[in-house]
């Protein structure tokens, strides 16, 4: 069970991903990087104490308000 997370920020990389395209030669594409959500802590749980705490309360406001 997630007890605490946070919003995490991901700079932009560039030629950061390695592929191999149709024509059999190796690319590089950028990572346009973005916003997601780490979790900082996490318990276990029997999962009878897990259903019975089911809340979005752990997660940051802006993100709970999507569930």
């Amino acid at each position: 069970m997630t007890v605490k997370s946070r919003i995490k920020h991901y700079p932009a990389r560039i030629k950061v991903n390695a592929f191999v395209d149709r024509d059999g030669r190796h690319r590089q594409s950028d990572d346009p990087g973005g916003q997601g959500v780490e979790l900082v802590r996490q318990i276990k749980v029997c999962p009878d104490c897990a259903e019975s705490s089911v809340n979005h309360s752990h997660l940051p406001d802006k993100l709970s308000r999507l569930r």
